[in-house]
């Protein structure tokens, strides 16, 4: 039954214009909301000129019953004026969007923290408000619990309610290029296969594979470089040239084991994969960094508190390597300036990602048993020379 504006069912009403379960209502109060589906139009008890339309509504109503329909006392004669309690609660908009779809159950169960969720948005929305002379009108934000891979927080846009930035639009569910921001798994992947170890030196110089002819980011090389430094730094070169000594799949195989939709075969991408050749959804790279800090073990991101499906299949990367590229990511205080994310926290594993054409910004943060996951960038996918992660 409809009660006034996009209300509906008693327990909604109950809930909204009293602040209450429907259970809980008082005669008067149930008298009160009993009027409103006749003429949800004009009854609305949000408007004070409806409000004198239901006290009309409910005297006919009293009037109007019989001596076997008495209530126990005049329903009317108690002081109450129907009124929301505030403002609608409108939090992680995206997130409950998401469960009510999935689920039809009347009480929704989430592994949301609210605590941690407010946290996430306000700091969206600062980071938004130092970003928008630049051009940079939007952002994303992830929370998870590794052991769990429980969803803690979920900002989907910087402005659920803001239609010019598409703020209704879930951003952690659009396919984006990660840029450096897989980097950390081709390390991995070369530890695992014994190629390299943390301080083994890469050439970071000017390298063909084939009609591939990959740059860095300042368009400089390094030379001679550990493998730990050429990580930090996201020196490109070094990393597209582990990627191509990699056996079996390498990281291509690793993105699909590890739950990220690749619709084109491996030779599709090609070594650009290892640089963000190939697209992925936040919540597919969070789901990816989750396993890197866990176990190892590929699985979906949960919802709904203690549904993690069983184990299945390998690890994709073994106990040491986890850790190894772990410990390469922490630190930082010996990077310049530019690097001032890392050397915040020393304890923090980071890794940041800037897609070709300047059109998405990513960091990752692994801390303990949580990885947190942020991207920045517009929807309608245009460029920003701004846009550089790892500022």
């Amino acid at each position: 039954a409809p009660y006034g504006g996009n209300v509906e069912g008693v327990g909604a009403a109950a809930l909204l214009w009293c602040g209450k379960d429907a259970t809980e209502l008082s005669e008067r109060e149930a008298f009160a909301l009993g009027v409103i589906p006749q003429s949800p139009a004009t009854r609305h008890p949000g408007r004070p000129a409806d409000q004198v339309r239901i006290a009309a509504a409910q005297a006919r109503l009293l009037a109007g019953m019989s001596a076997d329909e008495a209530l126990r006392s005049d329903p009317l004669a108690a002081t109450f004026t129907l009124v929301p309690p505030g403002a609608p609660p409108h939090q992680a908009p995206h997130f409950c969007r998401r469960r009510m779809v999935e689920s039809t159950a009347a009480e929704i169960a989430t592994t949301l923290d609210l605590r941690m969720q407010q946290t996430l948005e306000q700091g969206i929305t600062d980071g938004l408000e130092r970003t928008a002379e630049m051009g940079i009108n939007n952002a994303c934000a992830l929370l998870v619990h590794a052991p769990t891979r429980e969803v803690l927080g979920y900002v989907g846009s910087g402005n659920y309610a803001d239609r010019s930035i598409q703020g209704m639009v879930d951003g952690l569910r659009a396919k984006r290029s990660p840029g450096s921001a897989l980097k950390p798994f081709v390390y991995g992947l070369a530890i695992e296969q014994g190629l390299i170890h943390p301080r083994s030196l890469l050439v970071d110089g000017p390298m063909r594979f084939g009609d591939y002819n990959p740059e860095n980011f300042e368009g400089e090389f390094m030379g001679p470089v550990t493998a730990r430094e050429a990580l930090l730094r996201s020196r490109n070169i070094p990393a597209v040239a582990l990627a191509r000594r990699l056996a079996g799949d390498g990281l291509y195989g690793l993105m699909k084991r590890g739950g990220v939709r690749l619709d084109r075969p491996s030779s599709y991408y090609g070594l650009s994969i290892a640089l963000g050749g190939a697209g992925v959804t936040p919540l597919e790279l969070a789901g990816l960094y989750a396993a890197l800090a866990d176990d190892g073990v590929p699985g979906p991101l949960i919802m709904v508190p203690g549904t993690r499906p069983a184990a299945g299949g390998p690890p994709l990367l073994g106990e040491a390597a986890r850790f190894l590229v772990i410990e390469m990511l922490t630190g930082g205080a010996d990077l310049g300036a530019e690097y001032g994310f890392a050397r915040a926290d020393p304890s923090v594993a980071w890794k940041t990602g800037t897609s070709h054409g300047f059109r998405d910004a990513w960091a990752v943060g692994v801390k303990g048993d949580y990885v947190l996951l942020v991207w920045m960038g517009n929807f309608n996918g245009r460029g920003n020379n701004a846009l550089v992660a790892r500022r």
